[in-house]
């Protein structure tokens, strides 16, 4: 008979199979934390936020985009194209606004119109906000590149000193610590890009890289050959 792999073995990717993947799940990511932003604004639009219809999200929108204009550089050709963005998603909401207007049946009313009017221009607004977000984040990834650069560089080298000094090795921090390195990028993005409140980026990002380069730390500094 032929042999067969036990049923609980899995056969992970190698390297070059991770490159491969790497796009389609930041896809995904970036599109699960679109989806959890609007979610939790529409949260907040039905029970917290004590505003008119998608006013809270306005304000967020407005104040992150003077946020980065002010403080973090913005490219010229990134606000054109974000301003692009804008344009066309408030022609694609008013088209369907529009498309309300106008609608009748047995539970089609008023109300109902109201309410799918608020949550679109609610919708429209976070997804404008998202954008802005996704860009401020891709300007501090120097910043997580140094910070795992450094913890890295720190972990190998606490790493030979334990070797030298014949200390005490252990595979459990090893493992938890790098564990930790993709929980908390995972925590960093989700939390910035899907929180439905006006929060400056330092007090996210700094945090959060801090976090992540101890984690760098911790494995690097953990790491033996046969763990």
């Amino acid at each position: 008979m032929p042999d067969h792999a036990p049923p609980g073995s899995v056969r992970r990717p190698g390297p070059l199979g991770w490159i491969a993947l790497l796009p389609g799940v930041l896809l995904g990511f970036c599109l699960g934390a679109w989806m959890l932003a609007i979610a939790l604004e529409w949260l907040g639009d039905a029970f917290f936020w004590q505003n008119a219809c998608a006013s809270h999200s306005e304000q967020v929108l407005q104040a992150t985009w003077q946020w980065w204009r002010g403080s973090a550089g913005a490219p010229v050709w990134l606000v054109e194209e974000l301003a692009l963005a804008s344009d066309m998603l408030q022609q694609g909401s008013a088209t369907l606004i529009a498309s309300l207007n106008g609608q009748s049946g047995l539970f089609w009313t008023e109300t109902v119109t109201t309410v799918i009017r608020c949550a679109l221009l609610s919708a429209g607004n976070v997804t404008l906000t998202f954008l802005l977000r996704l860009a401020i984040l891709l300007q501090a990834l120097p910043l997580f590149v140094l910070i795992i650069v450094v913890g890295l560089i720190d972990g190998l080298v606490r790493r030979d000193l334990r070797r030298f000094s014949a200390g005490h090795e252990s595979g459990f921090v090893y493992h938890h610590a790098r564990r930790m390195i993709s929980s908390s990028l995972i925590a960093t993005g989700l939390v910035w890009l899907a929180i439905p409140i006006f929060l400056e980026p330092e007090y996210v990002f700094i945090p959060a890289a801090a976090g992540i380069g101890l984690a760098v730390s911790m494995t690097g500094g953990s790491f033996k050959k046969y763990v």
